[in-house]
């Protein structure tokens, strides 16, 4: 028995250096549509700070459910649905989602936005494993801290599946430059599945007097709505977050937040934006740049 469509794009060694692939390749891929998932290899004493486990090898594979393709060739994705979990071994003890975020250079980080109001010691939960370094730490005297590192695992790879056809693009008024709405209507109502890459969705997260990189955000659809007398679709995006562009992507001091997005097939795109610090929701609307794939 096999999984289908999906290949290898890149490997890197526990170093971070390039084994096989090329960062172009994951990144002209991703800028296909391709779904994307990064595996690695850890020792288990190692890397959940237990010496004295005998877990041993562990080989993880992580699924993204929102792709940056960043100006340069720069890949990253973001988990958006995790809980802290104890290598399958069981759920942590500290009630947040986690946010995990890898770059294609292997740099990687974590933000943590409390599902309950928690005890700030100035640091995130529990104590650094021996591969671990820390680059830089976010709001830790918050409900949402973050923190950016690399860790030296066995290996990283990064695996891509092209599942998905372009079948439109548009302007941020709408105006089609490829594809037709047409055909993607025609594929909703054949039971695809949809999935946008919306362009320069985080720009306003950019630091005060620093210019916003390009950037393209990945996104898969939930619901789905054709608004056939109005003449345009729409539809509900998974979870996804929100960080100001750079390259490595990483988080910073309040350059992120989560929510959903609603993109439609005129350009515009409202989104639904929870603040991590103040749980507060914040309802918006924008005009983007979007392609639409299906599968």
């Amino acid at each position: 028995m096999g999984c289908s469509g999906w290949r290898c794009a890149l490997r890197l060694n526990e170093r971070r250096a390039v084994t096989a692939g090329e960062r172009a390749d994951l990144a002209a891929a991703i800028g296909r549509g391709a779904d994307l998932r990064s595996y690695a290899t850890f020792d288990y004493g190692e890397h959940m700070s237990a010496p004295g486990s005998d877990v041993g090898l562990v080989q993880e594979m992580m699924n993204f459910g929102v792709i940056y393709r960043l100006a340069g060739d720069h890949v990253a994705g973001i988990q958006t649905t995790r809980y802290p979990a104890d290598c399958s071994l069981g759920f942590g003890d500290f009630p947040s989602l986690s946010f995990f975020l890898v770059n294609d250079t292997g740099q990687a980080g974590v933000a943590r936005p409390f599902l309950a109001p928690r005890r700030t010691d100035g640091a995130l939960p529990g104590a650094p494993p021996p591969k671990y370094r820390a680059l830089d730490q976010w709001d830790t005297d918050t409900d949402a801290p973050s923190e950016n590192y690399t860790y030296d695992f066995g290996e990283y790879a990064f695996w891509v599946n092209e599942r998905w056809e372009q079948v439109l693009a548009h302007d941020a008024d709408g105006r089609p430059t490829f594809g037709s709405l047409a055909a993607l209507q025609d594929a909703f109502r054949a039971g695809c599945a949809l999935k946008v890459g919306i362009a320069d969705l985080c720009a306003d997260l950019t630091p005060e007097g620093e210019l916003p990189i390009a950037h393209e955000v990945f996104v898969e659809m939930g619901p789905i709505y054709n608004h056939e007398d109005q003449g345009f679709l729409g539809g509900e995006s998974q979870p996804l977050v929100r960080v100001g562009p750079a390259a490595p992507l990483a988080y910073r001091e309040r350059n992120w937040n989560f929510g959903w997005v609603l993109p439609r097939t005129d350009g515009v795109v409202h989104e639904l934006i929870i603040n991590p610090w103040t749980r507060a929701f914040t309802r918006t609307r924008r005009r983007a740049a979007i392609r639409w794939f299906v599968a």
